[in-house]
């Protein structure tokens, strides 16, 4: 019962000393045994929410009157009295954490630094997600994501904290540095919510600033509503041009860029990931010019230019490889496998394909993951072994569903009707046709993901049946209600 309240154990024997009577009156006792430099880090330690590091302790809890040598010794018999909870993991060292029942005798007490601690542990938090920000475009993705799943809900108190004392400039800074934290981790509607409430309060911030926070809402939002973030892309783009920014102008132009090709504008798509590119090599944007190659390797694949999407994944990989960016270069790795799919080679589309799966699940990005998986199948079905294609598209929809995203449901579901194609079952898979173009028509999807292949393949399914059997499994296909009920 120690995550009650206060009021537990109000009753007592009168056998019983009173600091038995309740947990408030054990707390209070062993409170007023602590000395003046363990009552000091006691309360101060009430700031963090969830677990916290030696370092995290020192760099918020440190000044003159507890000077930063002596935190680990007073934090050590802190321990020792049961007031602080040391944790040990083999692969992350030693953490601590403090009881909620404890935090909220703290808040009770009233130490009277509650705003001091919180705008430093919020400043400290910034700075780690700053720097977080950078090392995730690195060759520490891995350890940089494990340490923010540890540090979310301090993240989240620090984020809360900035926003509720206005400051708003340092809350956008931290926002946009945890855009790829969000997004990579599956908490992009609480990535959403954040942004959206730091961009609408009222204070004036650089410009620069803005659009950068700016586009990482519009990348976010852009999971469930392509058209409002690309309106906040453009508005992220003129603010960017506004303030001389080059790099945020060329980020904000690569991401409209992407949109339009999902929106079915590829020649309006290839305009702007083309000045994009220009403007971030001006910048000399490492990470920003491999995801702009990446997009212009997606545009020229789907408009049947095979080599030179080849091309631009290939210069994409040198500088992804450069940089040690894991989740970048298996990106690009399973472009190069889908240009194979394409080309009929499925047997290197494999082989790449399982390279980038295997990194992806490493760093546990559910949206990777279940694209590589949705190809996966697609080029086992396509190989002969449609059997090793339904156990990949069961944990594709999975994640899709888990997502809420409505452009991998869509793509699950043409996979489905791939397979349904390779075993021979036209009428099968020209329901699943007729199933994901009402899904498509009912979430708003001009495209499909991988449009040109699945293309192929409705061509490949219809030339199964006669025209009257297609028209009628199409229209059988569109009624149904896709649920989890249709999957096989």
């Amino acid at each position: 019962r120690l995550a009650a309240d206060l009021s537990l154990l109000s009753r007592r024997s009168r056998f019983q000393p009173r600091r038995h009577a309740t947990l408030a009156a054990a707390v209070r006792w062993s409170y007023e045994l602590l000395d003046e430099e363990e009552r000091v880090l006691f309360c101060r330690l009430s700031v963090f929410t969830g677990r916290f590091l030696l370092a995290d302790a020192e760099a918020v809890c440190a000044d003159d009157l507890l000077p930063g040598p002596q935190v680990f010794d007073v934090l050590t018999r802190l321990v020792e009295k049961s007031l602080v909870v040391a944790h040990t993991k083999d692969d992350f060292g030693t953490w601590y954490s403090m009881l909620e029942t404890l935090r909220a005798f703290v808040a009770d007490i009233q130490s009277g630094e509650t705003d001091k601690m919180g705008e430093r542990h919020a400043d400290h938090f910034l700075k780690l997600a700053e720097e977080a920000g950078r090392e995730l475009q690195g060759a520490r993705q891995r350890e940089w994501l494990d340490r923010l799943d540890g540090d979310h809900d301090n993240l989240r108190a620090a984020f809360d904290w900035l926003v509720a004392s206005e400051h708003v400039e340092a809350a956008l800074r931290m926002g946009a540095a945890l855009l790829w934290f969000w997004k990579m981790h599956d908490n992009i509607a609480e990535g959403t919510a954040r942004l959206t409430r730091a961009l609408a309060a009222g204070e004036e911030v650089p410009a620069a600033l803005r659009a950068e926070a700016l586009t990482a809402a519009a990348v976010l939002t852009s999971s469930s509503d392509v058209d409002a973030a690309y309106v906040m892309l453009e508005d992220s783009r003129d603010l960017a041009e506004s303030a001389g920014d080059r790099l945020g102008a060329g980020m904000a132009l690569g991401w409209m860029g992407l949109l339009d090709r999902i929106r079915g504008d590829l020649e309006v798509s290839r305009d702007h990931l083309t000045e994009a590119l220009q403007l971030v090599e001006d910048a000399s944007g490492d990470w920003a010019i491999s995801f702009v190659l990446g997009h212009l390797g997606v545009l020229a694949r789907e408009q049947g230019l095979l080599g030179a999407a080849v091309d631009y994944h290939q210069r994409a990989l040198v500088i992804s490889r450069q940089i040690g960016n894991v989740q970048d270069e298996a990106w690009n790795v399973a472009a190069l496998g889908v240009i194979h799919l394409y080309e009929g080679r499925y047997e290197q589309a494999r082989e790449l394909l399982e390279r980038s799966h295997e990194a992806q699940s490493a760093l546990g990005f559910d949206f990777e993951l279940a694209t590589v998986s949705i190809l996966l199948a697609v080029s086992s079905a396509r190989s002969g072994d449609p059997d090793a294609a339904s156990p990949l598209l069961a944990r594709a929809h999975q994640r899709a569903r888990k997502l809420r995203s409505a452009r991998l449901l869509d793509a699950v579901y043409r996979a489905r009707a791939t397979v349904a194609g390779c075993r021979g079952n036209g009428k099968r898979a020209a329901q699943m046709l007729g199933a994901a173009q009402r899904f498509r028509e009912d979430n708003g999807l001009s495209r499909s993901m991988f449009q040109a292949f699945f293309d192929a393949d409705a061509q490949q399914i219809r030339s199964m049946l006669s025209s009257d059997e297609y028209a009628a499994a199409l229209d059988l296909g569109r009624l149904v209600d896709l649920n989890d009920s249709i999957v096989p």
